[in-house]
């Protein structure tokens, strides 16, 4: 038995979630207890970043824009010009295992993102795609995509390659590359049939079925754009780049040197594309894994920025502001949301709409991030689309705080959701089973334990299986479990996201809970491309999704961003880690 206490002991000082970082902790025997909130993680006040002006192309609501403000930080003061020169000093917890962008993870890019350049680019500030390899972009019919390149971008100037300029028969290439069956983002382009070059500056992507999404997908870091003859030179075009020396790109940084376990350096590409960029002369990228190191290179101004997936915990931003009071902290949303679930075919209860209604109204989202965060800084609550990183498509923060279930005060709900009860033959509440698992720096755990707590008011007991993570993971996957609080990954396009989850045939639809208007919205969401017809079907999505209920949403949370005063245009985001590399610049010093 694991009590709330225990708990508490063993999370209340973690930082941020790391997914990659987390490791499950020893099982308990038997049910918890009803919990009081956990220790509050507190944060400081993120200040706002410079903006930049890429052009806009057209509406994709699927990039983090800016998180909200907490209260302590210093404001960032008027940005003054750009100036030229600087090594911009940042980490890696651990080492890239390889160094390939078509198998890379997320971790990775804080090595490869400057090296090489996508298709296309979401803008950090406000989510929209823009163009970056290609200049335009047109849909010829619903299952032929076309891009017309920019003129005059040369690859790094290092043989095989010296430089040339880049053709549509790299893109071809790269994109074939790209979407072989071992490849980390194959999915992303597993609809395309064929990839040609009309001309030297033209590139045809043939689809065997309409697919709205991907374009969305030619803007991420592991479809990049590479040399056809330095892949070979490597024997890497079945295989993957294994040595920091194979990366080679369009980007505005050049592979200059690495070692091992210690970190190495970008430097500044003369040719870059980019008239006038990049502004940094090196990026230099140290391997660090412990926080304690990491917090006094920051303190004494070794380092210059730690990014979201690199987190320091939270009471350790609290202290650095308090002996640097002008460093900048910044959240990023963490492309997890965090709900609760039950599965109909185990657990009668969660199969009764009415019952399902009861306890999303019962469920106090507001006081669950304060007890678990300390405040409303570092997350916010959610529905079935993260009104962070999908803002156009998504119910606003703002609309789900006057909704039954997020709305304040709770007298309303509490009533409403012990009448459904009564209504579904409950009007003594009942005993539900429950399993949980104390994995993720206590994100899984904490709100089970919590929802323990405020189930009660309307006679809903939770009677919890505390279960080793090996053990929850089996079951879930088998559709073998009754109700778990769970964080799900979130991929940073709209459509995947909710055939992922939702749909019949959804790679994690573990319940195999199948509704045909939900299928039919997504379904629809896959095929168009009009973004007003888009944002229009995700809505409808929401309506249906609230009226079924099919999980019990909680809270999106955000992970701290922290960078010195003198670095500027530091634009976080989930895709481009630190905003675009060749537009940050440093106060000389």
């Amino acid at each position: 038995m694991v009590s709330f206490k225990q708990a508490c002991c063993a999370f209340g000082l973690s930082g941020v979630l790391l997914l990659s970082a987390c490791a499950p902790a020893a099982p308990a025997s038997a049910p918890a207890p009803q919990a009081a909130p956990p220790a509050a993680r507190t944060a400081p006040q993120p200040a706002q970043p410079a903006t930049p002006t890429p052009a806009v192309a057209a509406a994709r609501p699927t990039a983090a824009p800016a998180a909200p403000t907490p209260a302590s930080a210093k404001p960032a003061s008027k940005e003054p010009q750009p100036v030229y020169g600087g090594t911009l000093r940042t980490l890696m917890t651990k080492e890239p295992p390889q160094w390939d962008p078509t198998t890379s993870t997320h971790q990775d890019r804080a090595a490869t993102q400057g090296v090489y350049d996508a298709l296309l680019r979401i803008n950090n500030v406000d989510g929209t795609l823009v163009p970056n390899l290609a200049e335009r972009w047109q849909w010829e019919d619903s299952k032929t995509l076309v891009l017309y390149l920019r003129k005059g971008v040369r690859f790094h100037n290092k043989p095989p390659v010296n430089g040339r300029e880049l053709t549509a028969d790299d893109v071809v290439f790269s994109l074939n590359r790209a979407r072989q069956k071992d490849r980390t983002y194959a999915a992303a382009l597993q609809p395309v049939d064929k990839v040609t070059a009309r001309d030297k500056s033209t590139v045809v992507i043939m689809l065997q079925r309409p697919f709205a999404p991907l374009v969305d997908n030619l803007s991420d870091q592991g479809v990049v754009i590479t040399a056809p003859e330095h892949v070979k030179a490597f024997n890497a075009v079945e295989r993957r780049l294994e040595t920091p020396d194979s990366m080679l790109g369009t980007g505005p940084f050049v592979f200059e040197e690495w070692t091992s376990g210690i970190g190495g350096s970008l430097k500044k590409n003369p040719n870059y594309w980019k008239p006038g960029r990049p502004y940094l002369d090196h990026l230099r990228i140290s391997v660090i894994g412990d926080n304690s190191t990491i917090q006094a290179a920051l303190r004494t101004g070794k380092l210059d920025f730690t990014w979201f997936l690199t987190p320091l915990p939270i009471p350790i931003v609290d202290s650095l502001l308090k002996t640097n009071p002008d460093i900048q902290v910044k959240g990023t949303a963490q492309i997890f949301l965090h709900m609760l679930y039950g599965n109909p075919a185990i657990n009668k209860y969660f199969a009764d709409a009415r019952v399902r209604r009861a306890m999303n109204l019962a469920i106090d989202r507001q006081a669950m991030v304060k007890g678990i965060f300390g405040s409303d800084r570092w997350a916010i609550p959610s529905g079935p689309i993260s009104p962070i990183l999908y803002p156009t498509y998504a119910i606003s923060k703002e609309e789900l705080l006057k909704m039954p279930g997020y709305r304040q005060p709770k007298d309303q709900d509490i009533a409403d959701a012990k009448k459904l009860l009564a209504e579904a033959g409950y009007p003594s509440g009942f005993t539900m089973k429950a399993e949980a698992v104390d994995y993720f720096q206590g994100l899984n755990l904490y709100p089970m334990l919590i929802a323990q707590s405020q189930l009660k008011k309307i006679g809903v007991n939770l009677d919890i299986e505390m279960l080793e993570l090996s053990v929850q993971r089996e079951r879930e996957y088998k559709g073998e479990f009754s109700f778990l609080a769970r964080g799900q990954g979130t991929p940073t396009e709209v459509y995947t996201t909710l055939f992922t989850r939702h749909h019949t045939k959804g790679p994690r639809n573990y319940t195999k809970w199948s509704d045909p208007d939900l299928d039919k919205l997504i379904d629809a969401m896959g095929v168009e491309v009009d973004p007003q017809k888009r944002i229009q079907i995700a809505r409808d999505f929401q309506k249906r999704w609230f009226e079924v209920l099919p999980q019990i949403f909680l809270f999106q949370e955000l992970a701290p961003n922290v960078w010195q005063p003198w670095v500027h245009n530091i634009i976080p985001g989930n895709v481009y880690l630190y905003g675009y590399a060749e537009d940050v610049w440093m106060d000389k010093r």
